[in-house]
Protein backbone atom coordinates (compact mmCIF):
# COMPACT_ATOMS: atom_id res chain seq x y z
CA UNK A 1 0.00 0.00 0.00
CA UNK A 2 1.43 3.74 -0.93
CA UNK A 3 1.91 5.66 2.28
CA UNK A 4 1.42 9.77 2.15
CA UNK A 5 4.80 11.17 0.53
CA UNK A 6 6.51 12.37 4.20
CA UNK A 7 8.22 15.78 2.28
CA UNK A 8 6.47 19.02 1.53
CA UNK A 9 5.17 18.17 -2.25
CA UNK A 10 6.08 20.66 -5.09
CA UNK A 11 2.72 22.22 -5.43
CA UNK A 12 1.60 21.62 -9.20
CA UNK A 13 -0.83 23.89 -11.37
CA UNK A 14 -4.31 22.43 -11.55
CA UNK A 15 -6.27 24.12 -13.38
CA UNK A 16 -5.95 22.82 -16.97
CA UNK A 17 -6.84 23.98 -20.08
CA UNK A 18 -8.36 21.66 -21.85
CA UNK A 19 -11.80 22.52 -24.04
CA UNK A 20 -12.61 18.90 -24.35
CA UNK A 21 -16.46 18.19 -23.21
CA UNK A 22 -17.43 15.25 -20.50
CA UNK A 23 -18.58 13.22 -23.51
CA UNK A 24 -15.21 13.60 -24.65
CA UNK A 25 -13.22 12.36 -22.02
CA UNK A 26 -11.45 9.27 -21.82
CA UNK A 27 -11.94 7.14 -18.54
CA UNK A 28 -9.24 6.17 -16.07
CA UNK A 29 -9.32 4.73 -12.54
CA UNK A 30 -8.35 6.98 -10.12
CA UNK A 31 -8.47 10.61 -9.76
CA UNK A 32 -4.92 11.04 -9.14
CA UNK A 33 -4.32 10.21 -13.07
CA UNK A 34 -5.80 13.36 -13.78
CA UNK A 35 -2.46 15.22 -11.91
CA UNK A 36 -0.35 13.38 -15.09
CA UNK A 37 -1.50 15.34 -17.51
CA UNK A 38 -1.96 18.56 -16.02
CA UNK A 39 1.67 18.50 -15.20
CA UNK A 40 2.89 17.69 -18.47
CA UNK A 41 0.41 20.47 -19.63
CA UNK A 42 1.97 22.61 -17.06
CA UNK A 43 5.60 21.70 -17.69
CA UNK A 44 6.29 20.51 -21.49
CA UNK A 45 9.82 21.61 -21.21
CA UNK A 46 10.70 18.49 -19.46
CA UNK A 47 10.19 16.54 -22.67
CA UNK A 48 13.78 17.70 -23.44
CA UNK A 49 14.62 14.73 -21.09
CA UNK A 50 12.99 11.96 -23.02
CA UNK A 51 15.89 12.68 -25.95
CA UNK A 52 18.90 12.08 -23.35
CA UNK A 53 16.78 8.48 -22.24
CA UNK A 54 15.81 7.26 -25.59
CA UNK A 55 18.53 5.24 -26.15
CA UNK A 56 17.94 1.50 -26.82
CA UNK A 57 20.56 0.57 -24.48
CA UNK A 58 20.22 -2.88 -22.44
CA UNK A 59 18.32 -1.85 -19.45
CA UNK A 60 18.96 -3.95 -16.00
CA UNK A 61 16.95 -5.12 -13.26
CA UNK A 62 16.69 -2.63 -10.30
CA UNK A 63 14.55 -4.82 -7.41
CA UNK A 64 14.06 -8.66 -7.24
CA UNK A 65 11.54 -10.05 -5.50
CA UNK A 66 11.39 -13.57 -3.88
CA UNK A 67 14.78 -13.91 -6.35
CA UNK A 68 12.60 -12.88 -9.10
CA UNK A 69 14.18 -9.55 -11.33
CA UNK A 70 11.36 -7.00 -11.52
CA UNK A 71 11.71 -5.68 -15.48
CA UNK A 72 13.21 -2.02 -15.70
CA UNK A 73 10.55 -0.90 -17.27
CA UNK A 74 7.96 -1.75 -14.88
CA UNK A 75 9.82 -0.94 -12.04
CA UNK A 76 10.51 2.77 -14.13
CA UNK A 77 6.82 3.41 -14.49
CA UNK A 78 5.49 2.63 -11.09
CA UNK A 79 8.14 4.53 -9.89
CA UNK A 80 6.69 7.34 -11.59
CA UNK A 81 3.42 6.43 -10.75
CA UNK A 82 3.75 7.00 -6.95
CA UNK A 83 5.65 10.34 -7.51
CA UNK A 84 2.52 11.88 -9.11
CA UNK A 85 0.44 10.31 -7.22
CA UNK A 86 2.31 11.48 -3.79
CA UNK A 87 2.42 14.92 -5.79
CA UNK A 88 5.30 15.41 -7.05
CA UNK A 89 6.21 17.43 -10.32
CA UNK A 90 9.17 15.68 -11.92
CA UNK A 91 9.73 18.73 -14.65
CA UNK A 92 9.40 21.44 -11.76
CA UNK A 93 12.69 23.31 -11.63
CA UNK A 94 13.26 22.41 -8.22
CA UNK A 95 12.48 18.58 -8.44
CA UNK A 96 15.83 16.75 -9.05
CA UNK A 97 17.31 19.20 -5.93
CA UNK A 98 14.39 17.56 -3.85
CA UNK A 99 14.18 14.13 -4.37
CA UNK A 100 18.44 14.62 -3.79
CA UNK A 101 18.22 16.33 -0.20
CA UNK A 102 17.79 14.36 2.94
CA UNK A 103 15.06 12.54 3.79
CA UNK A 104 13.18 13.70 7.00
CA UNK A 105 12.33 9.95 7.40
CA UNK A 106 15.54 8.66 9.08
CA UNK A 107 15.37 5.43 7.54
CA UNK A 108 15.92 6.89 4.05
CA UNK A 109 19.03 9.38 2.64
CA UNK A 110 17.14 11.35 0.38
CA UNK A 111 13.74 11.33 -0.43
CA UNK A 112 14.51 9.52 -3.85
CA UNK A 113 15.70 6.74 -2.10
CA UNK A 114 12.05 6.90 -0.04
CA UNK A 115 10.29 6.46 -3.18
CA UNK A 116 12.50 4.36 -4.57
CA UNK A 117 11.33 2.22 -1.13
CA UNK A 118 8.09 2.61 -1.33
CA UNK A 119 7.73 2.00 -5.28
CA UNK A 120 9.71 -1.42 -4.38
CA UNK A 121 7.42 -2.28 -1.18
CA UNK A 122 4.15 -1.22 -4.00
CA UNK A 123 5.49 -3.81 -6.19
CA UNK A 124 6.03 -6.29 -3.41
CA UNK A 125 2.49 -6.32 -2.45
CA UNK A 126 1.42 -6.81 -5.99
CA UNK A 127 3.06 -9.64 -6.37
CA UNK A 128 2.50 -12.07 -3.64
CA UNK A 129 -0.74 -11.52 -4.10
CA UNK A 130 -0.69 -11.93 -7.33
CA UNK A 131 0.57 -15.52 -6.86
CA UNK A 132 -1.70 -16.00 -4.07
CA UNK A 133 -4.32 -15.55 -6.38
CA UNK A 134 -3.64 -17.86 -9.03
CA UNK A 135 -2.85 -20.39 -6.66
CA UNK A 136 -6.53 -20.08 -5.87
CA UNK A 137 -7.17 -20.44 -9.79
CA UNK A 138 -7.98 -16.60 -10.34
CA UNK A 139 -6.58 -14.99 -12.76
CA UNK A 140 -6.49 -11.05 -14.09
CA UNK A 141 -10.08 -10.38 -16.05
CA UNK A 142 -10.81 -8.54 -19.13
CA UNK A 143 -12.16 -6.19 -16.86
CA UNK A 144 -8.60 -5.38 -15.55
CA UNK A 145 -7.73 -5.11 -18.86
CA UNK A 146 -10.56 -2.82 -19.47
CA UNK A 147 -9.86 -0.33 -16.92
CA UNK A 148 -5.74 -0.43 -17.89
CA UNK A 149 -6.43 0.42 -21.86
CA UNK A 150 -9.16 3.42 -20.03
CA UNK A 151 -6.31 4.76 -18.52
CA UNK A 152 -4.29 4.77 -21.99
CA UNK A 153 -7.08 5.64 -23.69
CA UNK A 154 -6.83 8.88 -21.47
CA UNK A 155 -3.24 9.32 -21.71
CA UNK A 156 -3.76 9.49 -25.61
CA UNK A 157 -6.43 12.23 -25.36
CA UNK A 158 -3.46 14.10 -23.50
CA UNK A 159 -1.10 13.72 -25.56
CA UNK A 160 -3.12 14.90 -28.63
CA UNK A 161 -3.50 18.24 -26.62
CA UNK A 162 0.51 18.62 -26.56
CA UNK A 163 0.02 17.21 -30.51
CA UNK A 164 2.99 14.62 -30.09
CA UNK A 165 2.50 10.80 -29.61
CA UNK A 166 0.89 8.56 -27.36
CA UNK A 167 4.39 6.15 -27.09
CA UNK A 168 6.64 10.10 -26.67
CA UNK A 169 4.14 10.98 -24.22
CA UNK A 170 4.49 7.84 -21.95
CA UNK A 171 8.22 7.60 -22.03
CA UNK A 172 8.56 11.33 -21.56
CA UNK A 173 6.43 10.98 -18.02
CA UNK A 174 7.21 7.22 -16.96
CA UNK A 175 10.57 6.46 -18.30
CA UNK A 176 12.60 5.64 -22.24
CA UNK A 177 11.84 2.25 -21.61
CA UNK A 178 8.41 2.34 -21.07
CA UNK A 179 5.91 1.55 -23.66
CA UNK A 180 2.34 1.26 -24.07
CA UNK A 181 2.29 -2.42 -23.41
CA UNK A 182 4.05 -2.07 -19.90
CA UNK A 183 1.43 0.30 -18.88
CA UNK A 184 -1.39 -1.95 -19.72
CA UNK A 185 0.34 -5.04 -17.96
CA UNK A 186 1.56 -3.43 -14.99
CA UNK A 187 -1.69 -1.62 -14.33
CA UNK A 188 -3.97 -4.23 -15.03
CA UNK A 189 -2.38 -6.42 -12.77
CA UNK A 190 -2.27 -4.07 -9.87
CA UNK A 191 -5.91 -3.35 -10.22
CA UNK A 192 -6.15 -7.10 -10.58
CA UNK A 193 -4.42 -7.73 -6.94
CA UNK A 194 -6.55 -4.69 -5.64
CA UNK A 195 -9.75 -6.15 -6.37
CA UNK A 196 -8.55 -9.91 -4.86
CA UNK A 197 -7.52 -7.66 -2.06
CA UNK A 198 -10.35 -6.06 -1.04
CA UNK A 199 -12.95 -9.27 -2.18
CA UNK A 200 -11.77 -12.98 -2.32
CA UNK A 201 -9.17 -12.84 0.01
CA UNK A 202 -11.25 -11.23 2.86
CA UNK A 203 -13.78 -13.57 2.11
CA UNK A 204 -10.82 -16.10 2.87
CA UNK A 205 -10.15 -14.28 6.01
CA UNK A 206 -13.22 -12.91 7.47
CA UNK A 207 -14.28 -14.03 11.08
CA UNK A 208 -15.69 -17.45 12.04
CA UNK A 209 -19.03 -17.25 13.74
CA UNK A 210 -16.93 -18.02 17.10
CA UNK A 211 -14.61 -14.96 16.93
CA UNK A 212 -17.64 -12.67 15.67
CA UNK A 213 -19.53 -13.10 19.08
CA UNK A 214 -16.74 -13.16 21.21
CA UNK A 215 -15.64 -9.39 19.25
CA UNK A 216 -18.96 -8.67 19.99
CA UNK A 217 -19.40 -9.39 23.65
CA UNK A 218 -16.10 -7.99 24.16
CA UNK A 219 -17.49 -4.64 23.25
CA UNK A 220 -21.12 -4.01 22.74
CA UNK A 221 -21.31 -0.43 23.17
CA UNK A 222 -19.36 -0.24 19.55
CA UNK A 223 -21.80 -2.41 18.09
CA UNK A 224 -25.20 -1.70 20.09
CA UNK A 225 -27.99 0.74 19.77
CA UNK A 226 -30.03 2.54 22.76
CA UNK A 227 -33.23 3.72 22.53
CA UNK A 228 -34.48 5.81 25.54
CA UNK A 229 -36.65 8.75 26.90
CA UNK A 230 -35.95 12.05 27.65
CA UNK A 231 -37.80 14.89 29.61
CA UNK A 232 -36.82 18.63 30.80
CA UNK A 233 -38.65 19.91 33.73
CA UNK A 234 -38.73 23.65 33.65
CA UNK A 235 -39.88 27.19 34.63
CA UNK A 236 -39.17 30.42 33.61
CA UNK A 237 -38.78 31.66 37.00
CA UNK A 238 -35.55 30.50 38.21
CA UNK A 239 -36.25 30.68 42.38
CA UNK A 240 -35.09 27.93 44.45
CA UNK A 241 -39.38 27.32 44.62
CA UNK A 242 -39.70 26.84 41.58
CA UNK A 243 -36.64 24.27 40.95
CA UNK A 244 -37.99 22.14 44.35
CA UNK A 245 -41.43 22.13 42.70
CA UNK A 246 -39.56 20.91 39.33
CA UNK A 247 -37.82 18.22 41.11
CA UNK A 248 -40.60 17.31 42.71
CA UNK A 249 -42.99 16.55 40.22
CA UNK A 250 -39.78 14.54 38.09
CA UNK A 251 -39.86 12.08 41.46
CA UNK A 252 -43.79 11.90 41.53
CA UNK A 253 -43.53 10.64 36.84
CA UNK A 254 -40.51 8.19 38.10
CA UNK A 255 -42.64 6.72 40.92
CA UNK A 256 -46.25 6.96 39.09
CA UNK A 257 -44.46 5.05 35.99
CA UNK A 258 -43.59 2.37 37.90
CA UNK A 259 -40.27 1.11 35.56
CA UNK A 260 -42.94 1.05 32.50
CA UNK A 261 -41.19 3.27 29.75
CA UNK A 262 -44.47 2.98 27.66
CA UNK A 263 -46.35 5.05 30.54
CA UNK A 264 -43.59 7.71 30.65
CA UNK A 265 -45.49 10.48 28.14
CA UNK A 266 -48.84 9.65 30.08
CA UNK A 267 -47.94 10.05 33.62
CA UNK A 268 -45.27 12.85 32.44
CA UNK A 269 -48.58 14.90 31.16
CA UNK A 270 -50.30 15.58 33.72
CA UNK A 271 -47.84 17.83 35.07
CA UNK A 272 -48.04 19.88 31.91
CA UNK A 273 -50.53 22.06 30.33
CA UNK A 274 -50.93 23.43 26.85
CA UNK A 275 -49.28 22.62 23.89
CA UNK A 276 -46.42 20.63 26.11
CA UNK A 277 -49.82 18.54 27.76
CA UNK A 278 -50.86 17.73 24.17
CA UNK A 279 -47.88 16.62 22.98
CA UNK A 280 -47.12 14.41 25.79
CA UNK A 281 -50.48 12.55 25.04
CA UNK A 282 -48.72 11.37 22.21
CA UNK A 283 -46.96 7.76 23.02
CA UNK A 284 -43.13 7.68 22.23
CA UNK A 285 -43.19 11.56 21.80
CA UNK A 286 -40.43 11.61 23.73
CA UNK A 287 -38.10 8.49 22.49
CA UNK A 288 -34.87 9.00 21.12
CA UNK A 289 -34.53 5.97 19.34
CA UNK A 290 -31.43 4.13 18.10
CA UNK A 291 -28.41 5.70 19.67
CA UNK A 292 -24.88 5.10 18.81
CA UNK A 293 -22.33 5.78 21.67
CA UNK A 294 -20.66 8.45 19.64
CA UNK A 295 -23.69 9.92 18.98
CA UNK A 296 -24.68 11.00 23.01
CA UNK A 297 -22.08 14.25 23.57
CA UNK A 298 -23.36 14.06 27.09
CA UNK A 299 -20.41 12.13 29.04
CA UNK A 300 -22.86 11.20 32.18
CA UNK A 301 -25.93 10.61 29.70
CA UNK A 302 -23.71 8.57 27.97
CA UNK A 303 -22.28 6.43 31.00
CA UNK A 304 -25.87 5.71 31.94
CA UNK A 305 -26.98 4.90 28.89
CA UNK A 306 -24.74 2.60 27.85
CA UNK A 307 -23.99 0.74 30.83
CA UNK A 308 -24.42 -3.02 30.06
CA UNK A 309 -26.44 -3.23 33.85
CA UNK A 310 -29.47 -0.88 32.61
CA UNK A 311 -32.82 -2.41 31.65
CA UNK A 312 -35.76 -1.61 30.21
CA UNK A 313 -37.73 1.02 32.51
CA UNK A 314 -34.75 2.18 34.88
CA UNK A 315 -34.90 5.91 34.94
CA UNK A 316 -32.55 8.64 36.75
CA UNK A 317 -32.97 12.38 37.31
CA UNK A 318 -30.01 14.93 36.27
CA UNK A 319 -29.79 18.45 36.70
CA UNK A 320 -29.22 21.00 33.99
CA UNK A 321 -27.41 24.36 34.75
CA UNK A 322 -29.97 25.73 36.66
CA UNK A 323 -30.76 22.80 39.01
CA UNK A 324 -34.07 21.71 36.83
CA UNK A 325 -34.44 18.32 36.28
CA UNK A 326 -33.79 16.11 32.69
CA UNK A 327 -35.23 12.59 33.15
CA UNK A 328 -33.91 9.86 30.97
CA UNK A 329 -35.80 6.55 31.10
CA UNK A 330 -33.94 4.21 29.44
CA UNK A 331 -36.51 2.17 27.06
CA UNK A 332 -34.00 -0.77 24.80
CA UNK A 333 -30.84 -1.77 23.56
CA UNK A 334 -30.52 -3.61 20.63
CA UNK A 335 -27.14 -4.61 18.33
CA UNK A 336 -26.94 -2.95 15.13
CA UNK A 337 -28.91 -4.91 13.11
CA UNK A 338 -29.88 -2.91 9.85
CA UNK A 339 -28.14 -4.52 7.27
CA UNK A 340 -25.50 -1.60 5.61
CA UNK A 341 -25.64 -0.23 2.17
CA UNK A 342 -23.02 0.36 -0.66
CA UNK A 343 -24.22 3.45 -2.36
CA UNK A 344 -22.43 6.44 -4.13
CA UNK A 345 -23.36 9.62 -3.97
CA UNK A 346 -22.66 12.89 -6.49
CA UNK A 347 -23.71 16.04 -5.73
CA UNK A 348 -24.10 18.85 -8.19
CA UNK A 349 -23.94 22.39 -6.48
CA UNK A 350 -24.70 25.34 -8.03
CA UNK A 351 -22.19 28.30 -7.57
CA UNK A 352 -22.59 32.31 -7.53
CA UNK A 353 -21.12 34.04 -9.62
CA UNK A 354 -18.38 36.62 -8.80
CA UNK A 355 -19.07 40.31 -8.13
CA UNK A 356 -18.18 40.41 -12.06
CA UNK A 357 -21.24 37.74 -12.90
CA UNK A 358 -19.16 35.15 -13.96
CA UNK A 359 -17.42 31.86 -12.73
CA UNK A 360 -20.97 30.93 -11.56
CA UNK A 361 -22.57 27.42 -11.99
CA UNK A 362 -26.76 28.22 -11.70
CA UNK A 363 -29.16 26.13 -10.71
CA UNK A 364 -30.38 25.13 -13.94
CA UNK A 365 -26.89 24.60 -14.72
CA UNK A 366 -26.76 22.03 -11.99
CA UNK A 367 -29.67 20.22 -12.86
CA UNK A 368 -28.63 19.61 -16.56
CA UNK A 369 -25.17 18.30 -15.31
CA UNK A 370 -27.15 15.73 -12.45
CA UNK A 371 -29.30 14.74 -15.56
CA UNK A 372 -25.57 14.28 -17.72
CA UNK A 373 -24.33 11.87 -14.86
CA UNK A 374 -27.60 10.11 -14.45
CA UNK A 375 -27.31 9.68 -17.44
CA UNK A 376 -23.71 8.23 -18.00
CA UNK A 377 -23.84 5.97 -14.66
CA UNK A 378 -25.99 3.15 -16.47
CA UNK A 379 -24.06 0.50 -14.41
CA UNK A 380 -21.63 0.38 -11.92
CA UNK A 381 -18.76 -0.51 -14.58
CA UNK A 382 -19.74 3.69 -15.29
CA UNK A 383 -20.28 4.30 -11.68
CA UNK A 384 -16.79 3.46 -10.64
CA UNK A 385 -15.13 5.57 -14.01
CA UNK A 386 -17.69 8.94 -12.98
CA UNK A 387 -14.65 10.81 -11.03
CA UNK A 388 -12.16 10.57 -13.96
CA UNK A 389 -15.17 11.16 -16.73
CA UNK A 390 -16.57 14.20 -14.79
CA UNK A 391 -12.67 15.46 -14.44
CA UNK A 392 -13.21 19.22 -14.73
CA UNK A 393 -16.56 19.66 -12.56
CA UNK A 394 -14.37 17.45 -9.54
CA UNK A 395 -11.60 20.04 -9.96
CA UNK A 396 -14.26 22.86 -10.12
CA UNK A 397 -16.03 21.67 -7.12
CA UNK A 398 -19.09 22.00 -9.07
CA UNK A 399 -19.35 18.51 -7.92
CA UNK A 400 -18.98 16.18 -4.80
CA UNK A 401 -18.62 12.27 -5.17
CA UNK A 402 -18.85 10.54 -2.04
CA UNK A 403 -18.92 6.35 -1.81
CA UNK A 404 -20.43 4.76 1.01
CA UNK A 405 -19.89 1.38 1.73
CA UNK A 406 -20.83 1.40 5.33
CA UNK A 407 -24.19 3.32 5.07
CA UNK A 408 -26.22 2.66 8.11
CA UNK A 409 -29.72 4.87 9.07
CA UNK A 410 -29.00 8.50 10.12
CA UNK A 411 -25.70 8.65 8.07
CA UNK A 412 -27.01 10.99 5.80
CA UNK A 413 -29.74 13.43 5.64
CA UNK A 414 -33.45 12.14 5.99
CA UNK A 415 -34.23 12.56 2.11
CA UNK A 416 -31.31 10.20 1.21
CA UNK A 417 -32.10 8.01 4.19
CA UNK A 418 -35.75 7.57 2.87
CA UNK A 419 -34.60 6.84 -0.70
CA UNK A 420 -31.77 4.42 0.35
CA UNK A 421 -33.67 2.34 3.36
CA UNK A 422 -36.63 2.45 0.85
CA UNK A 423 -37.97 -1.68 1.13
CA UNK A 424 -37.78 -1.84 -2.52
CA UNK A 425 -34.42 -0.43 -3.10
CA UNK A 426 -32.21 -3.06 -5.24
CA UNK A 427 -28.38 -3.05 -7.09
CA UNK A 428 -28.55 -0.46 -9.92
CA UNK A 429 -31.53 1.61 -9.03
CA UNK A 430 -30.44 5.57 -9.51
CA UNK A 431 -32.14 8.65 -8.88
CA UNK A 432 -31.78 12.50 -8.75
CA UNK A 433 -33.03 13.76 -5.58
CA UNK A 434 -33.32 17.61 -4.99
CA UNK A 435 -33.42 19.68 -1.88
CA UNK A 436 -32.45 23.18 -0.68
CA UNK A 437 -27.94 22.57 -1.30
CA UNK A 438 -28.64 21.47 -4.34
CA UNK A 439 -29.09 17.87 -6.51
CA UNK A 440 -28.07 14.29 -5.77
CA UNK A 441 -27.18 11.36 -8.27
CA UNK A 442 -27.56 8.87 -5.83
CA UNK A 443 -26.80 4.82 -7.19
CA UNK A 444 -27.14 1.95 -5.18
CA UNK A 445 -24.93 -0.70 -5.21
CA UNK A 446 -25.25 -3.25 -2.39
CA UNK A 447 -26.96 -4.55 0.35
CA UNK A 448 -24.98 -6.57 3.14
CA UNK A 449 -26.27 -10.26 3.80
CA UNK A 450 -25.33 -9.64 7.28
CA UNK A 451 -26.26 -7.24 10.24
CA UNK A 452 -24.56 -4.39 10.88
CA UNK A 453 -22.84 -5.36 13.78
CA UNK A 454 -21.46 -8.35 12.27
CA UNK A 455 -20.10 -6.64 8.77
CA UNK A 456 -18.25 -4.54 11.35
CA UNK A 457 -17.03 -6.90 13.51
CA UNK A 458 -15.79 -8.65 10.59
CA UNK A 459 -14.26 -6.00 9.08
CA UNK A 460 -12.15 -5.34 11.99
CA UNK A 461 -11.11 -9.16 12.54
CA UNK A 462 -10.44 -9.91 8.76
CA UNK A 463 -8.05 -7.05 8.41
CA UNK A 464 -6.36 -7.68 11.19
CA UNK A 465 -5.86 -11.67 9.39
CA UNK A 466 -5.39 -9.58 6.21
CA UNK A 467 -2.33 -7.55 8.25
CA UNK A 468 -1.53 -10.72 9.42
CA UNK A 469 -1.06 -12.63 6.02
CA UNK A 470 0.55 -9.61 4.60
CA UNK A 471 3.55 -9.60 7.48
CA UNK A 472 4.29 -13.29 6.99
CA UNK A 473 3.73 -13.32 3.22
CA UNK A 474 6.99 -10.06 2.80
CA UNK A 475 8.77 -12.00 4.93
CA UNK A 476 8.86 -14.56 2.37
CA UNK A 477 8.89 -11.96 -0.57
CA UNK A 478 12.07 -9.89 0.36
CA UNK A 479 13.61 -7.01 -1.94
CA UNK A 480 16.87 -6.42 -3.06
CA UNK A 481 17.69 -3.39 -5.07
CA UNK A 482 20.27 -3.56 -7.87
CA UNK A 483 22.19 -0.07 -8.00
CA UNK A 484 23.27 -0.77 -11.63
CA UNK A 485 19.11 -1.20 -12.33
CA UNK A 486 18.50 1.93 -9.87
CA UNK A 487 21.22 3.93 -12.18
CA UNK A 488 18.84 3.16 -14.82
CA UNK A 489 15.89 5.03 -13.67
CA UNK A 490 15.77 8.34 -14.04
CA UNK A 491 13.84 11.20 -11.82
CA UNK A 492 13.17 13.19 -14.56
CA UNK A 493 12.73 10.84 -17.55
Amino acid sequence: ETVLNPVEPIKLNIEGNSNTTPAQKSKAKTFMHVLVAVLIVVAIVGFFAFSKSGLKNKFQSPLSINNHAVDSDEFSFMYHYILIENGVDVFAKDAQEMLNSASEDPNYATNRDYFLDITAQELQTTQLLYDDATKHSLNIEDKHYAMANAYVDWLSTKADELDISLDTYIKGVFGSQVDEKCVVNTLAKKYFTEDYASDAKLVELQATSEQANEAYMSNQNIYDLVSYKILRITYEQREDAFISTANLHANQIIEAMGNDPDKFEAVAADYFSGTAQEKLKEPDSTLIKDVRFGDVTHDEFRTWLFDLERNPGDTIIFSDEDGFPIILCFVKRTPQSTPLRNVKIIEVSSIPADENGENGFSLSDAQTLSQSIYDYIENETKLQSVENYFTDEVLSDTIHITSSVDTYPGKFSELLDSWIFNADRKSGDKEILEDENGFYVIYFISESEKPEWYDRVNSFIRMNNYQAFLNEMTTEYSYKFNQSGLEQIYDVP
